[in-house]
């Protein structure tokens, strides 16, 4: 373990940037790998831990730098040094769900489930779950969500990295689900509630900013046929 000095800094992601003397302790960034830094500090007498993203950047002292806000949702914010490592160990994401903290949270993440798609991964590439983590939208509106579960390969786990083809489920928070309605019983796949799915992958180029791709089973399965219009709601968990 490394020992660094913390900074906060402004930043529209959750990524930190390690100082250069820390650089060579590291793996290198390649072949959309992410890579993991598992954070130790001491509080209150206790030990405490977090994992956070490394997107490759360098931090421009000689101190860890951690964004504003992903410190505030680790319990950072009074913290001056932490001890910091590679979590070598930390799994793939095959699915996790996440539920915004608030109903203008929910309304901003289902208003913009293209987007994202789009942006999570510029954003975050680690989860924990039970963390709170923001996301911004349109490079302005932040919306906080909380991680309820993480599932890797091999089933439940709590914390794993994030990467194009890991899933993301987002829930409604219990206010929107208690009176969002949307869609009754029906055929037993499709129960009604507000959730979605967003499968973190990146589009083919010239694609349009929003393209909705249905298999020729779920086509049938649903009557569809090329050219018809198609409602989208979300579906509950």
């Amino acid at each position: 373990q490394m020992e660094s000095k913390i900074a906060f800094v402004p930043s529209q992601h959750s990524f930190a940037s390690v100082p250069r003397r820390l650089l060579g302790q590291l793996p290198r960034i390649g072949a959309g790998e992410p890579v993991a830094l598992r954070l130790c500090w001491t509080s209150g007498g206790e030990r405490r831990e977090a994992v956070v993203g490394w997107g490759g950047g360098v931090a421009a002292g000689d101190a860890l730098e951690l964004p504003s806000a992903l410190a505030e949702a680790l319990g950072l914010s009074s913290v001056r040094a932490v001890h910091v490592c590679h979590a070598s160990s930390l799994p793939l994401a095959v699915r996790a769900t996440l539920a915004p903290e608030s109903p203008e949270d929910w309304a901003l993440v289902s208003g913009g489930a293209a987007r994202l798609e789009e942006t999570a991964l510029t954003q975050l590439n680690v989860l924990t779950a039970g963390t709170r983590v923001p996301l911004w939208l349109d490079g302005a509106a932040c919306a906080w969500l909380r991680v309820s579960e993480l599932h890797a390969a091999d089933g439940p786990v709590a914390a794993a990295r994030l990467a194009s083809g890991s899933e993301l489920h987002i829930a409604p928070p219990v206010a929107a689900a208690a009176t969002g309605g949307g869609g009754g019983g029906g055929d037993g796949g499709d129960s009604g509630g507000g959730s979605f799915v967003a499968r973190l992958e990146q589009a083919p180029r010239g694609w349009p900013p929003l393209a909705l791709g249905l298999s020729a089973a779920a086509m049938a399965a649903r009557r569809i046929s090329p050219g018809d219009l198609v409602l989208l709601y979300a579906r509950g968990a």
